[in-house]
């Protein structure tokens, strides 16, 4: 789904996608890095974690997150948050069908000013500047035919430390879906999300736990 800009804001054999060659921000910053995926190992060392997933997943290759990319912009276009202008990268997508959930990493371009806004913000400070939105991104979601019933901040594990997340509960055509997200920022010119979905039962908490800190 979507991703949301913070103060404004069936099983098959696992693919692993090469990763596009990405235009460089103007503003130098060489610790710019996409993600790098071996197998069912996907490593981040600009945000500075890692995943490990098992034979269950199946990571979109390059091709298809491009293709991600076109509908969820196709989707969100005309709403009052119109993805199409924001500087996106989807860097990477797992599905796992049994049980159904998804994660995928997000890069997203700051503005020198936002760069600001977010270190003068921190974390928490971030999330619950983007729940202030909350009526919007419930009417946004709606859009896309995803019906939100609650969204809130929580705290959860996350590279064994207790990480603030924007927890929501909804439904797509009946079918309980959850989403659980969290932002790395202060990293530089691009900040990261990490999305994680799961329909039916709400397992977030425990695709948050595969995740780990490099050292």
């Amino acid at each position: 789904k979507g991703d949301i800009k913070p103060l404004e804001d069936t099983k098959q054999e696992n693919n692993t996608p090469e990763q596009e060659e990405v235009t460089q921000p103007a503003e130098e910053d060489n610790s710019f890095s996409l993600g790098a995926m071996q197998g069912g190992i996907y490593e981040n060392t600009y945000a500075g974690f890692g995943l490990k997933l098992d034979e269950n997943w199946v990571y979109k290759t390059a091709e298809e997150l491009q293709d991600v990319t076109g509908l969820t912009e196709e989707m969100f276009e005309g709403t009052d948050l119109d993805l199409s202008s924001y500087n996106q990268i989807l860097d990477m997508m797992a599905e796992c069908a049994d049980p159904l959930a998804s994660i995928n990493i997000q890069y997203t371009a700051l503005s020198a000013q936002e760069r600001l806004a977010h270190a003068m913000a921190g974390e928490e400070g971030i999330i619950d500047a983007t729940l202030q939105q909350k009526d919007l991104l419930i009417s946004t979601y709606a859009q896309a035919g995803i019906d939100v019933s609650a969204m809130e901040k929580v705290t959860v594990n996350f590279c064994g430390e207790e990480r603030f997340a924007i927890h929501t509960t909804a439904s797509v055509q009946d079918t309980p879906y959850y989403i659980l997200q969290l932002f790395y920022t202060n990293i530089g010119p691009y900040y990261v999300t990490v999305t994680m979905g799961a329909f039916v039962e709400d397992t977030t908490p425990q695709l948050a736990e595969l995740f780990y800190k490099l050292g």
